[in-house]
């Protein structure tokens, strides 16, 4: 499942969230979400994400996992600010 947050006159894209079934042998049961946005747009990509799990809980995941690199505090806070927890 992919979510775009596009502008309206220019139509571009400012913002992407995603959430992929897991890799095997736990695929059926967890997924995999993921966010990107323009700087600009960070206010917007909670409301992104938590879009985009609620279209995919077709999924039937009853864990959904995000990665986020050391220094990408403000992914970080966009993650914390839907609902996950930091585990490792």
């Amino acid at each position: 499942m992919c979510c775009v947050m596009a502008g309206d006159k220019a139509h571009r894209i400012l913002g992407v969230a995603s959430v992929t079934p897991g890799v095997p042998p736990v695929a059926h049961h967890s997924a995999v979400a993921d966010i990107l946005t323009h700087e600009n747009y960070y206010g917007e990509a909670a409301r992104l994400l938590t879009d985009c799990l609620r279209r995919a809980e077709g999924l039937g995941a009853r864990r959904v996992t995000a990665f986020v690199a050391g220094p990408d505090v403000r992914k970080l806070e966009i993650l914390r600010e839907v609902g996950f927890s930091e585990s490792a």
